[in-house]
């Protein structure tokens, strides 16, 4: 097995070998390398990581000693090799001298593996450990470890890759047999001179210690070396594999003060233990990062305004929006505080966290930064509360675009008709304000408001990402994309929440559900996590930038949120000096707009100068020179203390409902309706958000900037409830005002449509005093019934058509039971009727027999459509095809995950985004159970990836474990996070 050849058949022994190696000496003049590897070409460190992993599986045990920091081996070095003056002798092979080689499968493995990652692994089967540090009884040597082996673990590295270096690689053969007599014979030749040269003496040294060093260095370095004339990953699937990150073992990571460790269970769910929340919050930045950190990316990237950096000029757009309504400060005390006493401390430490696994993986980064070559941007404290005000927000009605679409209406139909047309909820007249000239609103400035404004990750907004050398052969047209929700429009409204009283569940303790509506996409917009240290102990979900849970429950209490719809922003119209546009009406006179010149870096291109305009009310985004008017927006987003969700920080330590109410007012932004369950058996509802005091207006239109129409301050007087008579309390996006409520309204809805049906649906089955359990909860949220359709179906009744195909419709919509299940044939096409139909069909007082000839017109509509959708067999026009969620990866389709398909819809509690949902049992937190779809991970590969897509169509749930010991016992995976040592 061990065989002899000259330097001259290196070459061609090693490329047929499909694991190629250099042809002549590499050793590099300082000794401690081989050659570079060739642009283009798979890393060292890549190969050497398959092999390390390839020679974990021959060795069966395991072998002893499972340690953080291999440093008597790896402290110095590229390659984690100590540098030396002058390459061993061993090494120096001469022309024709007969030399070893090892011979190792061929293997293909990803680029650029952390060198920490291999560090470890070297350790975990090398048994190699510098001493424990002084009073750190954690740490333990292996058993058969001796002062001599760090030097000799120095050179057998040292030793081994250089003389691997200079050989060539060959493939071994298959049987576990011939593998291990083959290394067995190699060790023991090789090792019986370090025996000697460090005092040890017989043939137990040569395969017990030195063999686990020198077989990992001398697997990794052939690897390593061999990899520098191999291709790339075969596949996306291969490359994507090999960036993974760690989840098991121990790193060392520069910044963190004590170990930190990190248990997830079995669905992907970090539960991170800290002995302070420094390194708390340290370790979340760390493992959101790891499985994260591409949607991280563009999440910063996109409220920086530094779009066009990557995707070109397409993305200007974004980034002139951006850049006009960011808030710019001042980051003072003010802002920090509003959050939580220690905010800035703390979101400096998850900052930190990012950071250092951005600089521990620059050469291992996910597999999107591998394939793009974007590089990840540092971040900072105010990096997690970058925000800007956009000017459409779904599911808010009083954003600045409704507003000047309101003044179009009143243009055009008066002020009476178009408030009649909107139907607010609550109730209330529409004065056009003094001042107000709505005949100069025209759809242009709407157009320019909408530019940029929206998502720029929805197909077709942005262009396709170029994929870097040596990656394109990978990624074939029309494999690549940018996009990262479903190409479809689909609603986004469809949040619910409700808390029940203790006499309302079996144990006598509040249950709280909720599921907040927002678009199902690839990765999962909210990202669960555990975080204990002490004085926290919180789980939950939030938006992977940013520290904390949004949504979670401690050990005393539990919230949950819907978007509540609390006017926040106002447009105001700016009178310009005649003589110059940058001179603004104020009362009687006229001040300057201030002006800031930016520009954009623009990828392929020179930067794109911008000028941005600002009046005392805010940012100036459209000038309408002709009118000398110009239009400028005022939101509370440029207010301290509005970053979104932030509030949150408060919430995770209080330890009652009554507690909540206090800590609820830093909640300043987004404007919600927060429920509150606590283990004392209260509930409570506190509608937040930093919602302006209008005097006199009620700023549902535009108002002239002169003066006249400023805020007075913000509300103190937000609809609350505590302890309901009536034995829970809920919300679905609608009016929440209590009833008997005094006060100014503070938003307005809609009672037009679907809108209030969800709330309805809820007062239905919650209102009916019936004990429910959390399987009750889990059904509840899967409702898929439309209250609507209950109102249409008897339209369908009581008649028949002549024509065959519209008879056939109208009769399964007349016998279904207004259920949109999955399978239900009748539920698709009342779901495309209902799209088609004319609204008439609903008025009192459109004739039967018009009715019924607009029922015929729909149907037909519909048949058309799913016949066109879903092909001619009726048989498969099932709702859930209709109701599909796609979930598209950003960059390659190889990494898309199947469509999947879904019950319920917009207006059934079971609505239009549910990817996350959460059921707290206060009684028992392990009863517990929550869903995030697709998965945790965004890392293509990882077994977290899309394991929890089918629970959207399935209505299944994962257990919300909470305590240790239930933690303990479904723990997958186990990663200690220890301080790096200088």
């Amino acid at each position: 097995m061990l065989e002899t050849m000259t330097q001259g058949e290196s070459g061609t022994a090693a490329r047929s070998s499909g694991l190629t190696g250099p042809q002549t000496n590499s050793t590099s003049p300082s000794g401690s390398h081989c050659a570079a590897p060739a642009a283009g070409r798979m890393s060292r460190q890549a190969a050497a990581t398959a092999a390390i992993r390839y020679i974990r599986a021959l060795m069966s045990p395991p072998l002893a000693g499972y340690v953080p920091e291999p440093a008597a081996i790896m402290s110095r070095g590229r390659y984690g090799v100590r540098p030396q003056k002058r390459a061993p002798r061993a090494a120096a092979a001469q022309p024709d001298k007969p030399r070893l080689r090892l011979r190792l499968p061929p293997t293909r493995a990803a680029p650029a593996v952390n060198a920490v990652l291999r560090r470890r692994l070297l350790a975990r089967v090398g048994g190699i450990a510098p001493a424990p540090r002084k009073g750190d009884d954690r740490r333990q040597a292996p058993v058969d470890s001796a002062p001599a082996n760090h030097a000799a673990g120095r050179t057998a590295a040292r030793w081994s890759r250089n003389l691997l270096c200079a050989g060539a690689v060959e493939p071994l053969e298959r049987t576990r047999t011939s593998r291990m007599q083959t290394m067995s014979e190699l060790f023991a030749r090789t090792s019986e001179g370090f025996g000697r040269r460090f005092g040890h003496r017989g043939p137990g040294f040569g395969l017990t210690w030195f063999a686990r060093v020198a077989l990992i260095a001398l697997a990794a370095t052939a690897a390593g070396c061999a990899a520098e004339e191999s291709g790339g990953p075969a596949s996306l699937d291969e490359l994507a594999q090999g960036v993974l990150a760690t989840i098991d073992g121990e790193l060392a990571v520069p910044g963190l003060k004590e170990p930190v460790e990190v248990i997830r269970d079995e669905w992907g769910v970090p539960h991170i233990y800290a002995q302070n929340d420094d390194d708390l919050f340290f370790a979340q930045g760390y493992v959101m990062a790891q499985d994260r950190l591409w949607q991280m990316e563009m999440w910063r990237r996109w409220r920086e305004g530094r779009l066009a950096e990557v995707f070109g000029p397409e993305a200007l757009d974004y980034d002139r929006r951006t850049r006009l309504m960011m808030f710019r400060g001042p980051w003072d005390e003010t802002e920090w505080t509003s959050y939580h006493p220690d905010a800035h401390r703390l979101f400096t430490a998850h900052a930190s966290g990012v950071n250092a696994f951005i600089e521990q993986n620059r050469d291992n980064l996910p597999v999107e930064f591998q394939l793009t070559g974007v590089e990840p941007l540092p971040w900072a404290a105010e990096t997690a509360v970058l925000r800007w005000a956009a000017l459409g927000v779904p599911s808010v009605r009083g954003h600045a675009i409704h507003e000047m679409q309101l003044a179009l209406d009143v243009a055009r139909y008066g002020a009476e008709e178009a408030n009649r047309r909107f139907a607010p909820d609550p109730w209330d007249d529409l004065v056009v304000p003094e001042g107000l000239d709505v005949s100069i609103i025209t759809e242009e400035i709407l157009d320019a408001m909408r530019a940029g404004d929206g998502d720029p990750f929805v197909t077709g907004r942005l262009p396709a990402l170029e994929i870097v050398e040596p990656y394109r052969a990978l990624v074939a047209a029309p494999g690549l994309q940018t996009r990262q929700v479903s190409p479809r429009p689909i609603a986004t409204e469809g949040s619910n929440n409700w808390v029940m009283t203790g006499e309302r569940s079996p144990s006598g303790v509040p249950i709280l559900a909720n599921d907040p509506h927002r678009r199902i996409e690839m990765p999962a917009l909210r990202y669960f996590v555990h975080l204990v240290a002490p004085g926290w102990n919180v789980i939950g979900g939030g938006e992977p930038p940013f520290a904390g849970v949004d949504a979670g429950s401690n050990d005393r209490m539990a919230w949950g949120f819907t978007f509540a719809g609390t006017d926040m922003v106002d447009v105001y119209v700016e009178e310009l000096h005649p003589e110059d546009p940058n001179l603004v009406r104020w009362q009687d006179g006229w001040e300057p707009l201030r002006v800031i010149e930016e520009e954009i870096p623009v990828k392929g291109q020179e930067p794109e100068p911008v000028v941005l305009k600002f009046s005392r009310h805010g940012p100036v985004f459209y000038e309408d020179l002709e009118n000398r008017v110009a239009y400028a927006v005022r939101s509370v987003v440029q207010e301290p203390g509005t970053a979104a969700y932030k509030g949150s920080f408060q919430l995770a330590q209080a330890e009652s409902c009554a507690d909540f109410f206090e800590r609820a007012m830093h909640w300043l932004v987004p404007t919600h309706s927060l429920v509150c369950g606590d283990a004392d058996g209260n509930i409570a509802l506190q509608v937040t958000g930093l919602t302006p005091d209008r005097d006199g207006w009620n700023g549902r239109l535009p108002v002239p900037g002169n003066g006249d129409y400023e805020w007075q301050g913000f509300r103190e007087d937000l609809p609350r409830e505590f302890n309901p008579e009536r034995g829970y309390v809920a919300t679905a996006n609608n009016n929440v005002h209590p009833p008997g409520y005094e006060g100014r309204p503070v938003f307005y809805h809609t009672s037009r449509g679907v809108e209030t049906s969800r709330i309805a649906r809820l007062h239905q089955i919650l209102g009916a005093g019936e004990v429910l359990s959390v399987e009750d909860h889990k059904r509840i949220q899967h409702d898929s019934r439309l209250l609507a359709a209950e109102r249409d179906i008897p339209a369908f009744r009581g008649w028949t058509s002549d024509d065959p195909d519209v008879e056939w419709a109208r009769g399964l919509i007349a016998e279904w039971d207004a259920t949109v299940s999955r399978e239900s044939i009748a539920g698709a096409l009342y779901v495309r009727w209902n799209a088609a139909v004319d609204d008439a069909v609903r008025d009192e007082e459109t004739p039967a027999a018009e009715r019924q000839a607009l029922v015929e017109q729909g149907l037909t509509a519909a048949i058309e459509r799913l016949a066109e959708e879903l092909g001619p067999d009726r048989a498969a026009w099932r709702h859930g095809r209709v109701h599909a969620s796609e979930l598209p990866h950003m960059l390659a389709s190889a990494f898309d995950l199947p469509a999947v398909e879904r019950p319920g819809g917009f207006g059934s509690l079971n609505a239009t985004g549910a990817n996350f949902r959460r059921i707290i049992d206060l009684a028992d937190p392990d009863r517990s159970v929550a869903s995030n779809a697709p998965g945790q991970s965004a890392q293509p590969g990882s077994p977290y990836y899309g394991n929890l897509a089918p629970n959207l169509g399935n209505g299944e749930y994962f257990p919300l474990l909470y305590t240790r010991g239930a933690v303990e016992e479904r723990a997958a995976h186990r990663l200690t996070l220890r301080p790096a040592e200088d």
